[in-house]
């Protein structure tokens, strides 16, 4: 908008969104009825603003993490001596190795980047939201295999010592 015109049709329907808000679940902001403290509306938009950025940074922490956890993993099953064992044990060693790296592949999808093209503020917060909802199930299916890795090594370390 410049001196008061209209440029695009996106910014005209970006300035009525602005002036006029969706009701609702929409906004998801506390409303004049709802008598909270400006704190809380403070802190919605700073999480907001902050919850793709707090995604990246927990998936490109646990990208290197399960993939060093890969050389940890191999580090102690040598010192365990598990080349001395059977066949079996090899088997059961490359489980959680395998655990990991599709852990890893999980934080890595997370970090790609996502072609999209909105235009209005509408098709934005939709993209938005999805792509946030993505990154989220990504980051809780890297998690849940990374700890369903862990305790696999646990289990295999525990029986190796027995």
């Amino acid at each position: 908008m410049a001196d008061g015109v209209v440029i695009d049709s996106a910014s005209a329907q970006l300035q009525q969104e602005e002036e006029n808000p969706p009701q609702g679940d929409a906004m998801m902001l506390p409303g004049p009825d709802d008598a909270a403290p400006g704190w809380v509306a403070d802190e919605l938009l700073s999480s907001r603003k902050q919850s793709a950025a707090t995604l990246r940074a927990f998936a490109s922490t646990m990208l290197p993490t399960s993939l060093a956890a890969i050389g940890v993993h191999f580090s102690i099953l040598k010192y365990l001596g598990a080349e001395t064992r059977s066949d079996f044990i090899s088997g059961l060693a490359a489980g959680p190795a395998v655990l990991l790296l599709a852990a890893a592949a999980a934080f890595a999808w997370v970090l790609r980047p996502e072609q999209g093209a909105p235009v209005t503020a509408a098709e934005f917060r939709d993209f938005r939201e999805q792509r946030l909802a993505r990154m989220f199930r990504w980051c809780s299916i890297g998690f849940g295999v990374v700890l369903g890795a862990t305790v696999a090594d646990i289990a295999l370390f525990s029986w190796m010592l027995r």
